[in-house]
């Protein structure tokens, strides 16, 4: 448990924010690609790239540079996480209604996950495909810890917000 706990300390402690591209030619986006832009004060831009360069995106007459705070989306996501999610779904229904029955419980999480792909698949959502990271105040990153006494033990809660 002292393991657990002081790897989850130095764990909140070196969390940050991950480190962005450093420019845009790195994307796969060729002009005529559709994207969405999102820029530093949450204004959404969406059309077709006219034109992309190592510092500037372009859509249409609206310039983006790498400021702090920038997000990219592109139309579209993977069926990936729809057929995992009704896959769980169904291994979790098959599991307490099947009593033990190993092809009636895969037979649930088949059907579940193709099920739950079609629904991810009729669902048109959109990829963040880059972002430039917002830069973090003292008040958005907290650590804290508190002793934690009950009658069966003792240790210490810790809360991460970032």
């Amino acid at each position: 448990m002292k393991k657990l706990l002081l790897a989850l300390v130095f764990l909140a402690a070196g969390a940050g924010q991950a480190a962005a591209q450093t420019d845009f030619t790195s994307l796969r986006l060729a002009p005529g690609d559709k994207v969405f832009v999102v820029d530093t004060n949450g204004v959404e831009v969406g059309g077709l790239i006219t034109s992309i360069r190592r510092n500037t995106l372009s859509i249409g007459k609206y310039d983006f540079g790498l400021e702090s705070g920038l997000k990219i989306e592109r139309s579209g996501d993977s069926l990936v996480n729809g057929i995992a999610v009704g896959g769980a779904i169904g291994l979790g229904l098959g599991v307490s209604t099947c009593f033990g029955y190993s092809r009636c419980v895969v037979t649930q999480g088949m059907f579940w996950g193709i099920f739950g792909g079609l629904i991810d698949w009729a669902h048109v959502g959109r990829t963040t495909i880059y972002r430039v990271p917002s830069a973090p105040s003292a008040s958005q990153r907290t650590l804290s810890a508190a002793p934690l006494m009950t009658t069966s033990g003792k240790g210490v809660t810790v809360s991460l917000s970032f």
